[in-house]
């Protein structure tokens, strides 16, 4: 069940990173494309956005995962929080939208992170 559980957090690490950089590509076709792409950049946000997360601390938990992975995880889920605030209170206080892309980088160093965090607890025998 370990292994299952650590092979699942790999993967679904990955999931999100390639999720991540899909993301900062739809808005980059949004803004310097047509404008048709913010839809495809909303509804991404909506399918991986928190769902992502919340199986890697399940899977994370199942694997018997390391404090710091957990913390990683609930920091990604703070940053996609944050990033939902910035984009719904944008138009009211530009200050706030600016800081959506400067999260969107510090998720996508985030999922780097955790795709590493994973790979070395998939090698862990313990």
């Amino acid at each position: 069940m370990r292994t299952v559980g650590r092979w699942l957090y790999f993967i679904f690490a990955i999931i999100f990173l390639l999720c991540s950089l899909g993301q900062f590509f739809l808005a980059g076709m949004a803004i310097f494309g047509e404008g048709q792409f913010w839809s495809d950049h909303k509804m991404l946000a909506h399918l991986f956005g928190l769902n992502i997360p919340i199986i890697m601390m399940i899977s994370a938990f199942m694997g018997n995962a390391k404090r710091e992975d957990y913390f990683s995880i609930l920091g990604l889920l703070i940053l996609i929080i944050t990033m939902y605030a910035t984009a719904n209170l944008g138009f009211r206080h530009p200050f706030l939208g600016a800081l959506h892309p400067i999260l969107g980088v510090l998720i996508i160093m985030l999922s780097i992170l955790n795709v590493f965090r994973s790979k070395v607890l998939l090698g862990n025998k313990k």
